[in-house]
């Protein structure tokens, strides 16, 4: 099922750069257009670098979740999508990271206070 890997692949994308805008403390708009995400982004954050790709996702976005004129995606095009929201999560994380977020806070919260069960 190659669209709906670009459909989520352009998703995963999608979350990765809203989550930098809210740790930035910037309010999220409601879009689908990475490039749009990212051009929000202060100066600073790679993850909005290469502009190109956040194009090419942002295709994913609707349109292919419904019957059109939009030829159906290959294996290929799954493929490339995938790699391209890894590349945006994999920058999210290291901007992240260089702007102070300590993910091993986050990490220990996932466990249950004392005398809850999960």
């Amino acid at each position: 099922m190659p669209r709906a890997a670009c459909f989520h692949a352009q998703q995963a994308a999608e979350k990765a750069l809203k989550a930098s805008l809210i740790f930035c403390g910037i309010g999220v708009r409601k879009t689908h257009d990475l490039k749009l995400l990212a051009s929000i982004l202060p100066e600073g954050w790679s993850v909005g670098e290469d502009v190109a790709s956040l194009a090419d996702l942002t295709v994913w976005a609707v349109e292919p979740r419904y019957p059109g004129e939009l030829p159906e995606a290959t294996k290929e095009d799954a493929e490339a999508t995938v790699e391209q929201a890894r590349k945006v999560y994999e920058a999210t994380l290291k901007d992240l990271e260089e702007h102070s977020y300590d993910q091993t806070d986050e990490d220990a919260s996932d466990e249950p206070a004392e005398g809850e069960t999960s």
